[in-house]
């Protein structure tokens, strides 16, 4: 089935992609959303958005190349990640 995403869905995914693995995730959305979110659907959704992982099993972290800090809000006290393909 494909359902749209909503903005929330699509925040948690982007917040914590650096550090949880995607069936994490998709565990977390499928609770807090009462719908099946398969680890297939978080991963395809977070390289839609432009967030890649690093190579290896069970490592959490985004690739370095890909990822850059922007505070759009000055009084935000923790920076937000932004794919390096993607202009804000």
């Amino acid at each position: 089935m494909n359902k749209v995403w909503t903005p929330t869905e699509k925040e948690y995914i982007r917040l914590n992609a650096a550090t949880k693995k995607d069936k994490d995730i998709a565990a977390h959305l499928s609770v807090t959303s009462n719908r099946k979110i398969s680890l297939q659907a978080v991963r395809k959704q977070r390289q839609k958005m432009g967030l890649a992982k690093q190579a290896g099993r069970g490592k959490c972290g985004l690739k370095r190349d890909e990822v850059k800090v922007v505070v759009t809000n000055p009084l935000q006290t923790t920076p937000e990640l932004v794919s390096a393909g993607n202009d804000v």
